[in-house]
């Protein structure tokens, strides 16, 4: 559908833009507040950028039965052999990028071990953590989604109401999972993901073409907004300490604007022709670039093209743009290659 495409492009540059913003917000807070407050803002309006990938998930893939295998085997493809292979390449990238001294001596034992080691202790790339997750989350989906089916619309109501409160219960320190085992604790996180799938497969039920649905997630978008810069301000100001509590992905300001943003992108269309073909490429390629966008960002960075080269009100959509036109790059040459087109997110 022409508005799941408009949706999974802007998330896809959203993505981006919380990378390239993020280290504003960390690196200018106490030192250059007007650079900050650009970077918190950023971030703010970007933070359903994760969410919309999920929903759009649960808007495509919990409305019917699958054969097991078949399913299976096209995550395997799409998702897991890709997957396979950049983290390889991330591998060599830190090899390459990694500081002499950290290096292991070139005996095939102490190389695995060090990459282990990069696994366990610093994780292969901080992105990755939601291709786990979204892993997981596939192999429940055809369970999922044949139980999610069988409940009245009423009694999703009240399951989504009911992780929306449970979710703010989280935020608001009530509930503490600290002491769970890592793994249990992971496996826990990405329960409550899932959530945002039967959220998506939710709003789909519905017709939300009226002019009332439109002008109210307008307003719900731009309070998100406000809520997330001016409290992340606050509640930074008051711990002494900059504090991204309110930047969670399952916080109620989240899950509101992602509400909202996919109510509006439900309704959106593009009749540009330009504009059409490059958010067909975008949300084509959009697992590809969401891969290996971090990597080109980090050579970015080795070669001082960051978003200090200039106010960031101008370098981080320079940045976030040239990472996004590089990626599609990679992607469509990768595409281009028989047998390699398959570790590229190719559909």
């Amino acid at each position: 559908m022409e508005w799941m495409n408009n949706l999974r492009a802007i998330a896809t540059l959203g993505v981006i833009l919380i990378h390239v913003s993020s280290p504003v917000v960390s690196m200018a807070y106490g030192y250059q507040m007007n650079y900050w407050w650009v970077g918190n803002i950023i971030d703010s309006v970007v933070r359903f950028a994760v969410p919309a990938f999920l929903m759009l998930s649960g808007a495509s893939l919990l409305n019917k039965d699958y054969e097991l295998k078949d399913f299976y085997v096209k995550r395997i493809k799409r998702v897991l052999i890709p997957f396979l292979f950049w983290m390889l390449a991330y591998w060599v990238f830190f090899w390459f990028t990694d500081h002499p001294e950290k290096h292991p001596q070139n005996d095939l034992g102490s190389i695995f071990n060090w990459a282990i080691g990069v696994f366990t202790e610093r994780g292969i790339s901080k992105h990755f953590w939601f291709v786990y997750m979204l892993l997981f989350l596939y192999a429940v989906t055809p369970f999922l989604g044949r139980w999610i089916r069988k409940q009245k619309t009423k009694t999703i109501s009240y399951i989504l109401l009911g992780w929306i409160f449970y979710n703010l219960m989280q935020t608001a320190g009530v509930i503490d999972t600290k002491h769970l085992p890592l793994l249990v604790n992971k496996v826990y996180g990405y329960i409550l993901y899932s959530g945002y799938m039967v959220l998506g497969y939710y709003l789909c039920k519905f017709d939300i073409s009226s002019r009332k649905f439109s002008t109210l997630s307008y307003i719900v978008l731009i309070a998100t907004i406000l809520f997330t810069a001016i409290g992340t301000y606050y509640i930074s100001k008051h711990a002494k300490d900059l504090t991204l509590k309110f930047y969670g992905n399952l916080g109620l300001n989240t899950i509101a604007q992602s509400i909202a943003i996919f109510i509006l992108m439900k309704k959106s269309t593009v009749k540009n022709k330009i504009l059409v073909w490059i958010r067909n490429i975008v949300s084509q390629y959009s697992f590809g670039i969401y891969l290996v966008h971090i990597m080109v960002i980090g050579v970015f960075y080795l070669n001082d093209f960051f978003w200090t080269i200039a106010h960031p009100a101008l370098s981080v959509p320079v940045v976030a743009m040239a990472t996004l036109v590089v990626s599609i790059l990679i992607i469509y040459i990768l595409r281009k290659i028989p047998v390699v087109k398959y570790v590229s997110g190719y559909k």
